[in-house]
């Protein structure tokens, strides 16, 4: 038996991230765009962005910078970024081997929940896609906290 096979047959439920292990929500180039759509609200408020929220592909790290340069923009920045991930999980396609993986876990009984920086609306993929009935629970990001 392999050390993965040995961990995941000890383990007591199987917590799994939503971007990439269950499905890839935002990829390349699609991301860039995204987080453009996320720094919109401080370049329209005038505020001159530093290198590293300037330039990141990644749109869950603008809110992170957020409440440094311009506070009262987070709630637009976090709309911005949930928008572009509800529509992002409408269209999205499984990682392969995601919806077995998650059945089989059912079917033996062992629990598997999604823990994600994701926003726990976007997770609605899992009803799309038939996973839900296979999933315990879902912690996706809160608002205000990226």
């Amino acid at each position: 038996m392999s050390r993965a096979a040995e961990l995941f047959a000890a383990a007591d439920a199987l917590l799994l991230d939503f971007d990439g292990p269950v499905a890839p929500l935002i990829p390349i180039p699609a991301n860039l765009e995204v987080a453009n759509a996320a720094r919109a609200p401080m370049l329209a408020r005038g505020v001159a962005l530093g290198d590293r929220i300037g330039a990141t592909s990644d749109h869950l790290a603008v809110p992170c910078w957020v409440p440094i340069d311009l506070p009262a923009a987070l709630p637009e920045v976090e709309a911005a970024c949930d928008r572009a991930e509800a529509a992002a999980a409408s269209t999205v396609v499984p990682t392969h081997g995601a919806h077995d993986l998650s059945a089989r876990c059912h079917q033996i009984g062992k629990p598997v929940l999604i823990v994600s920086n994701t926003a726990a609306a976007a997770i609605c993929y899992l009803e799309r896609r038939l996973l839900a009935a296979y999933i315990v629970g879902v912690i996706g990001r809160l608002a205000g906290r990226p």
